[in-house]
């Protein structure tokens, strides 16, 4: 994995683990921008958040209407203690 992308999933990780509850995903891409220089392409973000769900470190709840909301799993806080 390119440093970059490593970035980015170390972002949405923290902004996950900070975040009390569920993120939605405009939101979070917001505090993912926040934390990478420059900012992310829409892409990158979505490579990462796929990244991690596929992982398992995070999980999404996809409404009928609206934007996904996603939480970091337990298995996630651990992968990021990791990355420090």
């Amino acid at each position: 994995m390119k440093q970059r992308d490593q970035k980015i999933v170390r972002a949405i990780l923290e902004a996950l683990d900070l975040a009390d509850g569920l993120l939605i995903e405009t939101i979070l891409h917001a505090e993912v921008n926040l934390r990478v220089t420059p900012n992310t392409l829409l892409s990158e973000f979505e490579k990462g958040v796929n990244f991690c769900e596929s992982k398992r470190w995070i999980t999404g709840v996809r409404p009928d209407v609206g934007s996904t909301k996603w939480m970091i799993t337990d298995y996630g806080r651990a992968n990021k203690a990791e990355m420090q």
